[in-house]
């Protein structure tokens, strides 16, 4: 009979003894031509990089708040990495490394994974908080992300 020992990772656990497909840790390659922000009123959403793997696409973005009010963005059942035909990832929370709440004046930056890839012929997405937990900001959408082609595998 054999074990899971179960790793306490940041605030997720995950099997240490499962390789790449349970933790999203697999060889990646960037498929994002450049980097894109937006701003809506406090809030500029950075995503810096798009990785793909065998089975997992995984977003690095950075955040920061200039407004005098902390703010949040949560990960489950709230982000989303969408092709320009209408596939849409939804984020893995427990295999993402996001802080949610963003200070005023701190930048933050971490890496949502997301189960599954975008289509091979993508070449143009966004990526979406659809809710800000905020006074200021109800949601927050990073669009025309130019996409480069996806390697198979």
């Amino acid at each position: 009979m054999g074990f899971v020992v179960w790793e306490l990772h940041g605030s997720s656990q995950t099997p240490s003894n499962l390789g790449g497909n349970a933790t999203g840790d697999e060889p990646e390659t960037n498929v994002l031509r450049t980097q894109r922000k937006v701003t809506s009123g406090p809030l500029t959403l950075t995503v810096r990089r798009i990785l793909v793997t065998s089975d997992f696409t995984r977003v690095e973005l950075s955040a920061l708040n200039t407004g005098s009010e902390s703010l949040s963005l949560p990960v489950y059942k709230n982000s989303q990495l969408s092709a320009e035909g209408g596939t849409t990832l939804e984020a893995e929370p427990g295999l993402s490394h996001w802080p949610v709440d963003v200070p005023p004046g701190v930048p933050i930056s971490g890496v949502i994974v997301f189960s599954g890839r975008l289509p091979p012929n993508t070449k143009q997405a966004s990526f979406s908080f659809i809710h800000v937990i905020s006074l200021d900001v109800d949601s927050i959408t990073v669009r025309n992300l130019a996409i480069k082609a996806t390697p198979t595998g």
